[in-house]
């Protein structure tokens, strides 16, 4: 098998004419970041041949550095790093991924129509800055009403002398 040459990093090579590949690739390249090379499928002509050419239009193809092909769900899981994953939900996501590629038309309007035309990766900076001002607020406020209430609960004239 061809290894990458001069490469260290897996390529993986999509369909250039599918909006819905090309919309979730730029959110795969900020999230992956310079650990994987992207190529449209136009643009690799033949240097792969161990990959059917009719491969490319069926699903996304990750060509690793020695050379050898992930195709399908398993190429996604790979280049974003949960291959560890991949073995225990093989089934229903090969399956999902056969579905979304069979209709990607589709799939294409609902990420348009849910997510627009450039998905950006999560952040959660102010949620959690927010989420944890909160939480002290409720601790605070417990730990003062308790400061309250437990002269009338413990001692000598409380619930529990």
């Amino acid at each position: 098998m061809p290894t990458i040459p001069g490469n260290d990093r897996p390529l993986l090579i999509y369909d250039g004419r599918c909006g819905f590949c090309r919309i979730w690739l730029d959110y795969w390249r900020q999230l992956t970041g310079d650990r994987i090379e992207y190529l449209a499928s136009e643009d690799v002509s033949g240097r792969f041949p161990q990959i059917p050419s009719a491969a490319y239009s069926q699903s996304v193809q990750l060509v690793r550095p020695d050379g050898t092909v992930a195709s399908g769900a398993c190429a996604v899981f790979e280049s974003l790093g949960k291959e560890r994953i991949y073995p225990w939900i093989s089934g229903p996501s090969e399956l999902a991924y056969r579905i979304i590629a069979r209709h990607r038309d589709l799939f294409y309007q609902l990420t348009r129509f849910t997510f627009g035309t450039r998905i950006e990766p999560t952040r959660f900076n102010a949620i959690s800055w927010l989420f944890l001002r909160a939480l002290a607020l409720i601790y605070a406020v417990a730990f003062g009403s308790l400061a309250f209430q437990v002269t009338g609960l413990i001692g000598e004239r409380g619930l529990l002398p």
